[in-house]
């Protein structure tokens, strides 16, 4: 009754739009050569193969940023409140756990009380587990695991697309489409990142499975899909995706008639129903922070993201404007880059609209991208959680290539139709496909310069005894939170405590009040930094006089910016600031050295402390 979604009949003229409009018999044994590989029946197997191959650069990626954290859990050292199989549950044990982090500084001392980061992701979790358990020294080794990940997605990607298109060339290019996107490059290359991997997949066979129950019947593939999809999601939110295209199958590809699509959903509904118990049950989700909404918790606050974040992703999917915008530029340009990327994206459905209009399994893969897109906006836009987007994504670029009229129409709508379709090629064939090895490596290249500045800190035997001052820093959790774990893991002496003051990248002064008092005044406000609403969700609301304690320690907001925002802080310690138990640093020049607090009425200056994605601030 369905029918496969094939349009066999276009396929040499489309193969001609794709591979060139050549007509000698070389070109024309090219078009063949690409046609038939792009519909072998090993195609799967070839393009994991691909996909694996260009992210080969991850696995020198060592391990970088959470990693080091999820190294001190999973090799048994004690770490208050976390199991095993909670790596990626940062907060979800009370507050009096809470209180414990920010006393040791793995906090930062204007952390939220109601502050929860808890995920629910034990699958993906085992999988590390299962990694100490057979090769806990081999970064290596287990790279290469998540590489098998990566492979395993992109073939079962690439059977969906011939359910659902059929054994054509034009499933076939959507397949290679998405085997070589860049997005996925970060996700493969980094550790800690892997259940983005292990979610696509388990998503991706519960579509399979869904597919062959609502084409051939058969109770066993409906409870395989309902199984697949438990599995997605107990490996992360990111299984979410895969609820998507199955309301957009239901909305689309099933016949006419409300109650056998509502009965297509049921299984998956039901699924969801328990996951959704589970997940609120145990206290998993994300409260008190401002770069993570819990859209059933707050979905006001939810909604407000929604606006700001979705043509992030949807742009960064369809155009070469990456989702990382968001994060790279300062927050006061964030307005211009939302236009930016909102009119990037118009222009591009304008493309893709009469496409979508025209044919029903291009309406599949469009809404299941959109709705996909839609649960990701509880974070901050990343290219990295791309996969289910893309997996529409690549399917439309596909359809869009087989079908325009590169013949057709006045001579400047040739000229735009031409200039799109190259774009499109360019973008998602050759760009891709030189950037992936690139994004593979990219957390490396980010993590590494963290790591590095971290190991300047002071390496002496005393600091075991004392409690680390860092007066400015970048970011907190990159360069204070996770700078304990990579002390450690490194042989070096852990702080008895740490203290983060004045985190943002923003030029700083430091005026000493008495002898156990010290104002620091950020230039362009606390908290800045592609990082710096990690912990708290209302900092522009932070009035003067606001006051934290922590021990041995208070921090009190005197100023604020015209945003809101601290400027300045006075903090005022127990005893005296050069007491014997306390050690100074500050950031400069992308290391830690040590800093001497002024004299009383003095004012010392500290340079602005730029991380890795502060570059583009650098000048504001």
């Amino acid at each position: 009754r369905f029918g496969r979604l094939r349009d066999s009949g276009r396929n040499s003229s489309a193969v001609s739009h794709v591979a060139g409009s050549i007509s000698s018999p070389r070109g024309a044994a090219a078009r063949r050569r690409l046609s038939a590989w792009l519909t072998h029946p090993r195609l799967p197997i070839h393009l994991a193969l691909v996909a694996v191959v260009l992210c080969l650069p991850a696995l020198g990626g060592g391990w970088q940023a959470d990693d080091y954290f999820h190294r001190v859990v999973l090799r048994g050292d004690v770490v208050s409140g976390y199991s095993q199989l909670e790596l990626f549950s940062v907060m979800r044990h009370g507050p009096e756990v809470l209180r414990e982090y920010i006393d040791l500084g793995l906090f930062p001392w204007w952390t939220s009380e109601e502050l929860r980061l808890a995920f629910f992701r034990f699958l993906s979790a085992a999988t590390h587990w299962l990694d100490y358990r057979l090769w806990p020294d081999s970064a290596v080794l287990q790279h290469a695991h998540s590489l098998l990940w990566l492979g395993a997605l992109v073939a079962a990607a690439t059977m969906l697309y011939r359910r659902i298109q059929g054994t054509t060339w034009v499933a076939g290019l959507a397949a290679l489409l998405y085997a070589i996107d860049d997005a996925h490059g970060a996700p493969a290359g980094w550790l800690a990142n892997r259940n983005a991997l292990v979610a696509t997949l388990f998503g991706l066979l519960c579509l399979l499975a869904h597919d062959r129950w609502r084409r051939e019947g058969g109770a066993r593939d409906a409870l395989l899909a309902a199984l697949w999809l438990s599995l997605a999601l107990a490996a992360g939110e990111m299984g979410l995706g895969a609820v998507a295209y199955l309301l957009a199958y239901a909305l689309v590809l099933e016949p006419p008639g409300w109650r056998r699509r509502l009965l297509s959903l049921a299984p998956g509904a039901a699924v969801v129903a328990v996951w959704a118990g589970i997940y609120r049950a145990l206290g998993f989700g994300a409260a008190g922070s401002g770069l993570y909404v819990d859209p059933g918790a707050a979905p006001l606050a939810f909604a407000e993201r929604l606006v700001e974040r979705l043509p992030y992703y949807l742009s960064g999917q369809l155009t070469l404007l990456p989702a990382e915008i968001w994060i790279l530029v300062p927050e006061q340009r964030r307005p211009v880059a939302w236009l930016v990327m909102t009119l990037a994206l118009m222009a591009m459905i304008a493309v893709l609209a009469p496409l979508v209009a025209r044919r029903r399994e291009a309406r599949f893969w469009a809404l299941g991208a959109l709705l996909s897109a839609v649960p990701l906006c509880g974070t901050f836009p990343s290219n990295r959680v791309l996969f289910f987007v893309g997996l529409g994504g690549a399917a439309l670029v596909a359809l869009w290539l087989e079908e325009f009229p590169l013949g057709t129409g006045s001579r400047p709508r040739r000229f735009l139709v031409a200039a799109i379709a190259s774009l499109l090629v360019l973008t998602h064939l050759v760009l891709a496909a030189v950037n992936l090895p690139v994004a593979a490596m990219s957390f490396q290249r980010f993590g590494e310069p963290v790591t590095e500045t971290v190991l300047t800190l002071p390496a002496d035997a005393a600091l075991g005894r004392q409690e680390l001052v860092v007066v400015n820093a970048p970011d907190y959790l990159t360069y204070v939170s996770q700078a304990g774990s990579i002390l450690l893991l490194n042989g070096r002496p852990m702080p008895r405590s740490i203290r983060g003051l004045a985190i943002g990248p923003s030029a700083v002064e430091a005026r000493r009040v008495d002898e156990r008092t010290l104002d620091l005044t950020m230039e362009r406000g606390y908290f800045g930094g592609a990082l710096g609403p990690l912990f708290h969700d209302s900092l522009e609301r932070l009035a003067p006089g606001t006051a934290f304690r922590v021990p041995g320690m208070t921090a009190t907001i005197r100023e604020s910016t015209p945003a809101g925002t601290p400027a300045t802080v006075r903090f005022r310690f127990d005893r005296p600031l050069e007491s014997p138990g306390r050690r100074w640093v500050q950031f400069r020049n992308g290391r830690f050295e040590p800093f001497a607090p002024p004299v009383v009425g003095e004012t010392s200056a500290l340079p602005p402390a730029l991380g890795p994605f502060d570059l583009l601030s650098a000048g504001d």
